[in-house]
């Protein structure tokens, strides 16, 4: 049996992704860590608030295999 949960993520369109890494001074991983609510300090917080405010972010659920 396969079990599954709902997970939010933020899409933002790449340019858009490099622009905002490169105005906040972080890195891939951590803008990735950020938007898919892996991390959750100020700074996860301050990059989901400007991915969605500045740079067009979409908020998406999507189903994930738990095991």
């Amino acid at each position: 049996m396969v079990v599954t949960k709902k997970r939010k993520t933020i899409f933002v369109e790449p340019e858009k992704r490099k622009a905002l890494c490169k105005a906040l001074g972080i890195s891939k991983v951590t803008f990735y860590n950020a938007v898919n609510d892996v991390t959750n300090s100020e700074l996860a917080a301050s990059i989901r608030k400007a991915a969605l405010e500045n740079y067009g972010g979409v908020p998406i659920s999507k189903d994930v295999v738990v095991r």
